[in-house]
Formats: C-alpha cells, structure tokens, sequence
C-alpha cells in the first residue's frame, strides 16, 4: 500500500495544485505479519502537518480479519466485507469516534447480528435491511431508530411473526419496499396480509415460490397491502389470477407476473388474452428479460 509519505511526496512534485484528495485502498495482510503494527505505522504516515494542518486531510483505518482498509472521510463505506464489523478502527481526525463509522452504515443483511456487537453501537442510517425470523434481540437495541428505512426483503416468514413485522412496520415511517422469499415448503402465510403499512407501495412477491391462486389473489387484493400496493411482482396459477389481480388492486400501476399456467410456447396467447380481458388501458408484454414473464403497465 502507498503510505502517506509516499502520498505527500507525489502530491508535492506532481500535484501541487491538488484541492481535493479522496483516497481508498485495501490490502490482504500475511498472517506473519502484526497487522495492528502495520495499521499504526500507515496511520503514522499520514498524520505529518501537510495532512494534518496544511490540507486537513484525514485518513480512517479499519481491519476486518485479514484485511486493512484506509480511506478519506468523503470515502466512509456504507457495506463492509460480509458485513462484519471492523475489529479495530482508528482515524487520523481526532474529533471522530467509532460512532461515526457506525451511522456510515446503511444496509444490513440478515446475518449481521450474528456476530459479536459492541455495546455502544447505534445504527441510526439504515435504509435497506434483509432480516429472518424469528428477529435477533440485538436488532432493536442496536438499531436506534428506523426513520431512514425504505426496503425490508424477507427471507423466511410464517404467520407466528406477524406481529414482530408489523412491529417493524410500525417503527419505519419511510417504508415503501417489500420483498418477500419465502420458503418453497410453506403454504401461503395469510396473515402478510393483514399486515398494516400505508407507506408501501411496492411488493415484490417473486420469488415467493407459493404460486397464488384465484382466491389468494382476491384475498390480496382486499388487504390493507393489496388496496394501496402501487407496483407488485407475482408468482401465479394462471391467468384469471392476473385478471383479478389487475381489476381489483385500485392503485396499482405496474404488475410483473410470472404465470405457471404460461410455459414459453404459449406465452402469447396468453398476452393475448389478457389484451382482449383487461380494460383498454392497459398496456401489456413480455419481460424482454425473460422467458417465462409478463409485465402489465396500467
């Protein structure tokens, strides 16, 4: 890695007239070398006063098993490695304190809580978070509030925990995001969608292996989330599940289904149905991305 004397040196008799300095390097340490060692000896480079009071350039430093990683402040990564947290940071810029790496850290998937947390940590900037249930304990307490959270993906989901997404639901003002995949083995859980949210107006039920049928289909559309659901992804049994979909969901806009009753070579005649079955306004294709998909545009 290129040390700050070496940074300062090219700066000088290359860069003179260098405003501003953005740096992000990583490296892979041996594991005969003392990283920790290493981490101080690089921080050491950039603290001489043409960092430190010239330029006011300072530099972060965190370690992730193996991996050292320096950046400027304007570089802060919003996604570490695997998501886990650095062992050891440190910065140049002694005003800053870990909090600071903490609130860079805006997407969280759903193995993030299972390594140790430190007790101070707050989460304050999480927008985009992939959870399981039943939800780890830590993700109330580390996460201090979820004003920023725009998009949940749900991994596994079965009625029992209605009340712990809706608890979720209830804490994200800004919620307008829903993926759900869930397990091939598991029925339809209906209580999803009994779930209250007003602030989603999108759902993605793709790669909910369920296929839903005519009814289920109904059942949605008379839900809290079917009635205001904007644009929405689904896996159903045939095309009168994508009729009923269309003519009952009120504010919807866009639907992309995949339709088992659709198999590739019959595709069309299917568009064609829904042409000739759906309101006039309606615009509807195939998913020039793939084979088995059909987009509806209201």
């Amino acid at each position: 890695m290129i040390n700050g004397y070496q940074w300062e040196q090219i700066i000088r008799s290359y860069l003179f007239k260098l405003k501003v300095f953005e740096l992000d390097m990583h490296d892979d340490i041996p594991t005969n070398q003392n990283i920790e060692d290493y981490m101080n000896q690089l921080l050491d480079s950039f603290q001489s006063s043409f960092w430190i009071n010239e330029h006011q350039w300072f530099i972060h430093c965190y370690i992730v098993d193996r991996t050292i990683r320096l950046f400027t402040s304007s570089k802060f990564p919003s996604y570490y490695p695997e998501q886990k947290l650095p062992r050891i940071w440190k910065s140049t810029n002694p005003k800053d304190t870990q909090q600071d790496l903490y609130r860079s850290i805006t997407m969280i998937n759903e193995n993030f809580f299972e390594q140790p947390m430190p007790s101070d940590i707050c989460l304050s900037r999480i927008d985009y978070i992939t959870i399981k249930f039943p939800l780890h304990d830590q993700i109330w307490s580390a996460i201090s509030n979820f004003n920023c959270l725009h998009a949940v993906s749900v991994l596994s989901y079965s009625d029992a925990y209605q009340s712990e997404l809706q608890s979720l639901f209830d804490r994200a003002p800004k919620l307008h995001y829903l993926n759900i995949n869930q397990d091939y083995s598991l029925p339809l859980q209906t209580s999803l969608f009994k779930c209250i949210k007003p602030s989603i107006h999108s759902l993605i039920c793709f790669k909910m292996n369920h296929c839903l049928n005519e009814e289920e289909c109904l059942l949605f559309c008379d839900s809290p989330l079917g009635m205001q659901c904007q644009t929405g992804s689904f896996n159903v049994k045939n095309r009168h599940c994508i009729a009923n979909l269309v003519k009952n969901m009120i504010n919807l806009q866009a639907l992309h289904i995949y339709c088992q009753e659709k198999l590739k070579e019959n595709r069309v005649e299917v568009i064609e149905w829904l042409k000739d079955s759906l309101p006039s306004t309606c615009f509807v294709t195939k998913d020039p991305d793939s084979t088995n998909a059909i987009r509806i545009w209201m």
